[in-house]
């Protein structure tokens, strides 16, 4: 049987989403032009809500997202009550996949209006997605949850267990 969250909960879930999410913007605002803040906040949002999804799709118990917004580093986070680690490990690379199908779709947007500080950002942006997937934390992530999704699948017969010494 599903635990449902309480109202309570979910209330403070969106209240704590949208809070983080506008302090962010803040943040952002006050050292970026508008366009860079936007999209920057835009492909946060997006990476983040990946990883959302996918632990929702799998039933891994998710928070909603939030970010802790320092200056020149902004880092947003999704928590989760799961445990499953061959779930965990497809929501690793959910959230850097979304944030790159969003900057490539910006950098193509960008380069059709002739906008090409616009366009050079965005590439950063995508660069920035595959550094995630790869040595950023969600890469760490999905290199650990697939370890230990190898674990767990070696059926007990496989194992060797080391011999006894008296």
């Amino acid at each position: 049987m599903k635990r449902r969250r309480s109202n309570r909960r979910a209330a403070f879930e969106t209240f704590y989403f949208v809070g983080t999410t506008v302090a962010t913007a803040a943040v952002l605002y006050a050292m970026l032009p508008v366009w860079l803040g936007g999209a920057f906040l835009g492909m946060h949002l997006i990476h983040e809500m990946g990883h959302y999804a996918v632990l929702a799709h799998f039933d891994q118990k998710p928070w909603l997202p939030f970010f802790i917004p320092l200056f020149f580093i902004v880092r947003g986070t999704t928590a989760y009550e799961g445990e499953d680690p061959e779930h965990l490990r497809k929501a690793a690379l959910a959230g850097p996949l979304a944030g790159l199908v969003f900057a490539l779709a910006m950098a193509a947007f960008c380069l059709w209006m002739g906008f090409i500080d616009g366009a050079f950002a965005a590439g950063w942006l995508a660069l920035y997605n595959v550094y995630a997937a790869l040595l950023g934390s969600d890469g760490r992530d999905y290199r650990r949850y697939t370890l230990a999704w190898r674990e767990a699948s070696v059926p007990e017969e496989d194992l060797v267990s080391a011999p006894a010494f008296a």
